[in-house]
C-alpha cells in the first residue's frame, strides 16, 4: 500500500503507482484514504496482456462537510446581519 499526504489548499501531487503480476481478466480497484475522510472509491479495470493502464485522474468525494456561517433574526429583511440584529 502506498502512503500519500495531501495538503488539498496547497494543491495534490500526481501520484502514480504499479501494481505488478496481476493476471489478465476484469478487477475492481478500491481507493481509500487512511484516516477515512473520503468515501471510498471503486473503480473497474480491465488487464490484458499485462499492459500499463492509464486510470486518469481519480476524484474522491468527502465523506465529511463543514457548513461555516451564522443565524441572526433579520428585524429589516434586508438579509444583512445589521448592528443589534441577534
Amino acid at each position: 500500500m502506498q502512503e500519500f499526504d495531501c495538503d488539498e489548499a496547497a494543491g495534490c501531487p500526481s501520484i502514480d503507482f504499479n501494481i505488478t503480476g496481476v493476471p489478465d481478466g476484469d478487477y475492481v480497484l478500491g481507493v481509500w484514504d487512511e484516516p477515512q475522510d473520503y468515501i471510498f472509491l471503486e473503480q473497474n479495470v480491465s488487464v490484458h496482456n499485462g499492459e500499463a493502464i492509464d486510470l486518469g485522474s481519480l476524484s474522491m468525494l468527502g465523506w465529511w462537510t463543514t457548513i461555516e456561517g451564522y443565524v441572526f433574526n433579520d428585524d429589516n429583511a434586508n438579509g444583512i446581519k445589521d448592528p443589534g440584529e441577534q
